[in-house]
């Protein structure tokens, strides 16, 4: 499944909205993370800092890249089946939190397709952790 011209540009139009509040979004990712798998934090802690500017360098290059999300398949071969699942339910949570309004309908859509298309089962190797 690909992502149409007008998702595309959402993902792109919302990123743009998202980068000045990009502090905000990174710890409310890691707040919702935390709270359906508290286990993660170890994973984290002490390197908030680094890990806040690790997520909004993943979220810059899948906006740049959303039209073609082979190029940001490997940066996520390290997450496991269920970590995926949850981290794309964190995803869309922070987006919808930090946006608020301006994360429409069509553009939770966009970035939930965007979402899908990289963690398609099909795109992983067995050697990545799967």
């Amino acid at each position: 499944m690909n992502l149409s011209p007008d998702q595309i540009a959402l993902v792109r139009s919302t990123f743009a909205l998202l980068e000045p509040k990009a502090r905000v979004a990174a710890m409310a990712f890691y707040q919702r993370l935390f709270a359906r798998r508290p286990e993660l934090r170890a994973h984290v802690q002490p390197h908030w800092e680094e890990e806040a500017d690790k997520f909004v360098a993943l979220l810059r290059t899948a906006a740049t890249f959303a039209d073609e999300p082979g190029a940001v398949r490997p940066l996520l071969s390290a997450l496991g089946r269920g970590q995926r699942e949850v981290v794309g339910e964190a995803l869309l949570w922070a987006l919808a939190t930090t946006l608020g309004r301006d994360f429409t309908p069509e553009a939770r859509d966009a970035w939930a397709a965007l979402n899908a298309e990289l963690n398609r089962e099909d795109s992983f190797s067995p050697r990545a952790g799967v």
